[in-house]
């Protein structure tokens, strides 16, 4: 199986389970790392235009490992979670972590304050929203927009 940004040898070695036998990649691994990284598409799509991989920059850039680390983290994070579900919050504890890490990533990457930067060190083309989706009406000023005269009054009639 092939996926986006991580493998199941990097999921299984995040986890500490790169030799258990009793860890199947098809049954444990898989499932997550298509989560984790439905999770990542979900999180950035406002911000850089999808599928990453298909920007000739991303191949071998920072985006590609730091992309890498975050889903890998996600995944390992919930294989943790499973395996050792009720087993305590000490052995939940480092999963929890991986997953707030990989997830504070994440959310600096959808509010800019994390750069995805291509091959060349530039920042991977940004969707044409800039990730900010509606963000005032009928412009960006606030100030503006109060002061604007106004199109339509409630108390018109149609």
């Amino acid at each position: 199986m092939t996926f986006l940004y991580t493998t199941t040898a990097d999921v299984r070695r995040e986890a500490g389970f790169t030799n258990n036998p009793n860890i199947d990649d098809n049954k444990d691994i898989n499932g997550n790392i298509t989560a984790a990284e439905a999770e990542i598409n979900a999180k950035i799509v406002q911000m850089y235009n999808l599928p990453l991989s298909s920007n000739a920059l991303f191949i071998g850039s920072d985006a590609q490992n730091l992309l890498r680390q975050v889903a890998s983290r996600l995944a390992a994070g919930s294989v943790l979670l499973s395996q050792y579900e009720g087993a305590g919050e000490e052995a939940s504890g480092l999963a929890v972590r991986m997953i707030k890490g990989a997830r504070d990533i994440l959310k600096g990457i959808a509010d800019g304050s994390i750069k995805l930067l291509g091959s060349d060190g530039v920042e991977i083309g940004t969707s044409d929203s800039g990730g900010t989706g509606l963000s005032g009406y009928p412009n960006d000023d606030p100030e503006n927009d109060l002061n604007a005269p106004r199109s339509f009054s409630s108390d018109q009639v149609f």
